[in-house]
């Protein structure tokens, strides 16, 4: 994803050996360190121009979202960008939700006080995946009353779609991603961006 903005050093961290090891075959050029988000991070103030986190806020063992937003902004370069994704909409929660530890789903507006208060400046958000939205309620609402799935078994949100299905998602998204580059801000959506930038003035601060 970051091959074409040619960045001369990508850094990674995640709690998880595995993700570690599977993210090192597809970038090996990259410093990827072992640690969560709960601690400091094991990086110098203003080492970044770019801080990325990818649904992680929203997992049970992370304590504070504001706490995370803090460190990306100590990391960051005055004028650097962080750019996140989260689940959106507590409604949309379903089993892989339970399955990855998931702790609560967000809306766009859940983050303001999080991102003022680490000192950053709010530029972009939208929803995405909208498309999503209808499928995930009438599956839910069919799935209702069927209890926990039995051992061994996977719940209907979390099995194998046919490959035409998923060939159809993708040109959905698409199509949705080339609108919400074109400005268009979709209302709903199964996940949420936010863009946001620390002052130009800003001066780190320790943690």
């Amino acid at each position: 994803m970051l091959d074409p903005l040619r960045p001369s050093a990508v850094a990674g961290i995640d709690a998880s050996p595995i993700a570690l090891e599977l993210a090192r075959r597809l970038a090996p050029s990259a410093e990827l360190v072992e640690t969560d988000v709960n601690g400091g991070l094991p990086f110098k103030d203003g080492s970044f121009d770019v801080v990325t986190i990818f649904n992680v806020l929203y997992h049970g063992w992370v304590r504070s979202e504001a706490d995370v937003f803090a460190e990306a902004a100590r990391v960051l370069r005055p004028g650097g960008l962080l750019l996140f994704t989260e689940p959106a909409f507590d409604a949309l929660k379903r089993e892989m939700d339970n399955v990855v530890m998931g702790r609560r789903r967000y809306r766009l507006g859940d983050f303001d006080p999080w991102l003022r208060s680490a000192g950053f400046e709010p530029l972009f958000g939208s929803y995405f995946t909208s498309f999503g939205v209808p499928m995930l309620l009438v599956a839910k609402a069919l799935h209702a009353g069927d209890g926990e799935p039995a051992e061994g078994e996977l719940a209907p949100d979390m099995k194998p779609l046919p490959g035409i299905v998923n060939a159809s998602f993708l040109a959905m998204a698409r199509i949705e991603a080339l609108a919400i580059a074109n400005g268009v801000r979709m209302p709903f959506g199964t996940t949420l961006v936010r863009v946001a930038r620390l002052p130009s003035g800003a001066a780190a601060t320790a943690t």
